[in-house]
């Protein structure tokens, strides 16, 4: 097995203008992962957040409990407030210091793109999934549910960085990799380099 992470596809690693007929204006170059006309706009607004399904997750309870400190955008059909796309997504992400972004489940490995357009929209990532996160991304970089003791304690954290503008700074400025760049194994020549020499081998 060879693991490529979903993330991985939102970057455009060919720096194509055009891939035919599929979506491509959510597609961030890998030079753009750390300065983009996203990250540069000024964010006007506290914290959105976008999601489709509420499944066994503390989703709706954070959005609750986060709202009663200042207001959450909701965005998806359980808001009834659509959003058509990935590329609508960063448009969206761009005004906003946090945005949540909440797996649909907790599985090892599994890291969408949730994290990532939040991040590279200039974003603090608000997040909970698999613990394995952090050998995909730099955890200094995000807020993680999973390193608190419940949803209050972590409002109770977001609150103090909201209001501490030098902290707030070293999460936007964290990178988003360990390094400061996308680690060899998640580029596509290391999926190449694997049918070469493992299974054609």
């Amino acid at each position: 097995h060879f693991r490529f992470p979903y993330w991985s596809y939102q970057i455009d690693w060919f720096n194509k203008q055009d891939y035919g007929p599929v979506e491509t204006d959510f597609l961030l170059p890998e030079n753009q992962i750390t300065n983009n006309q996203y990250i540069s706009t000024t964010k006007t607004k506290f914290c959105s957040h976008v999601f489709h399904n509420e499944w066994q997750n503390p989703r709706l309870e954070m959005h609750e409990k986060l709202s009663e400190y200042k207001q959450v955008d909701g965005f998806g059909s359980h808001f009834d407030e659509h959003i058509n796309g990935y590329g609508a997504k960063y448009n969206l992400y761009k005004d906003y210091k946090f945005v949540i972004c909440f797996e649909n489940a907790i599985r090892e490995g599994y890291h969408t793109e949730k994290l990532f357009h939040a991040k590279t929209a200039g974003a603090v990532p608000i997040y909970w999934g698999h613990s394995s996160v952090s050998n995909d991304f730099n955890p200094e970089s995000f807020i993680n549910l999973n390193d608190f003791e419940s949803v209050d304690a972590l409002v109770e954290r977001i609150k103090e960085i909201d209001q501490d503008d030098s902290l707030y700074q070293q999460y936007v400025d964290a990178p988003l990799f360990t390094g400061g760049v996308v680690a060899d194994k998640f580029k596509p020549a290391a999926v190449l380099d694997f049918f070469q020499n493992t299974i054609l081998a």
